[in-house]
């Protein structure tokens, strides 16, 4: 990272090997008060996943990132719930 500009890779592999992602990252890290005040991160590389019930090879992957507002988590339901009424009672 170098003003607030972060590059680099990353290589996500499974200990079998079976799966993995290798891509390149470049996005914005800002803080301002002690805060995350802008997150944008892009990865993008080959995805492989080798298992059964995938298609082999390798296969173009791209991950957009970026910082949630503040009261995003307004809109989250605990994980699992479908009904807010059955998950208040």
């Amino acid at each position: 990272m170098t003003g607030g500009r972060v590059t680099g890779r990353v290589h996500l592999e499974t200990t079998s090997e079976d799966r993995g992602f290798q891509a390149r990252v470049a996005g914005f890290l800002e803080m301002r008060d002690g805060n995350v005040s802008r997150f944008d991160l892009v990865a993008r590389g080959p995805y492989g996943d080798h298992s059964e019930k995938s298609l082999s090879g390798r296969y173009p992957l791209a991950v957009a990132l970026t910082l949630a507002p503040a009261d995003a988590w307004r809109d989250v339901l605990p994980l699992g719930i479908r009904d807010l009424t059955d998950y208040m009672r």
